[in-house]
């Protein structure tokens, strides 16, 4: 099953109700997340997931490629398998650790140079190489598919303070275009 989000209801206010479709099942939106960091949400089974009605988990892309990295969830089959969720599971990219450990790091038109809070390493990472990561361990909200692309770019690019753009379809397009050019067209749709 491809992507694909259904607006049922838009209020005067901006908020919607929606649907979204994935390769992994249906999200209702707005929806509640918990947040499984480094692959498990701490002292929830996936059957307590499940029971709680959790449609969706977040994971996190810098935690998960310091700890236990990317090559351990390929080895094992994948995030899904890592996790033992069959549902669906959005990665984030790890921009908030930028933020949050920016004594930590510098940024460059190039990436991120980052040093590891866990042993000091230092690593590096272009945010082509971040999306590259998402897609390898199999994360249902990075896995190839522009219309979660499109989504992922939006929420980045309404957090990030610096961002000098008021044409919304235009800076997604651009953003789209560094990270997978192969998703170029999709862009047009964002407002």
């Amino acid at each position: 099953m491809p992507f694909d989000f259904e607006l049922l209801k838009e209020n005067r206010d901006g908020t919607r109700l929606g649907r979204l479709e994935t390769p992994h099942g249906t999200v209702e939106t707005p929806a509640f997340m918990p947040v499984g960091t480094q692959g498990t949400v701490k002292t929830l089974s996936s059957s307590d997931l499940e029971e709680i009605g959790a449609g969706i988990i977040l994971a996190n892309m810098y935690h998960l490629y310091l700890r236990p990295g990317a090559d351990v969830i390929e080895d094992v089959g994948g995030i899904h398998r890592f996790m033992s969720w069959n549902g669906p599971v959005l990665t984030d990219s790890g921009g908030y650790q930028v933020f949050s450990l920016a004594r930590l790091n510098r940024v460059t038109e190039e990436g991120l140079e980052f040093q590891s809070h866990l042993d000091g390493s230092r690593h590096f990472m272009s945010p082509e190489q971040n999306v590259a990561l998402q897609r390898d361990i199999g994360a249902t909200g990075t896995h190839g598919h522009s219309k979660f692309l499109q989504c992922s770019l939006v929420v980045i690019m309404r957090v990030q303070p610096d961002l000098q753009c008021t044409q919304g379809g235009k800076c997604v397009s651009n953003g789209i275009e560094r990270v997978s050019p192969d998703m170029v067209d999709i862009a047009p749709a964002i407002t």
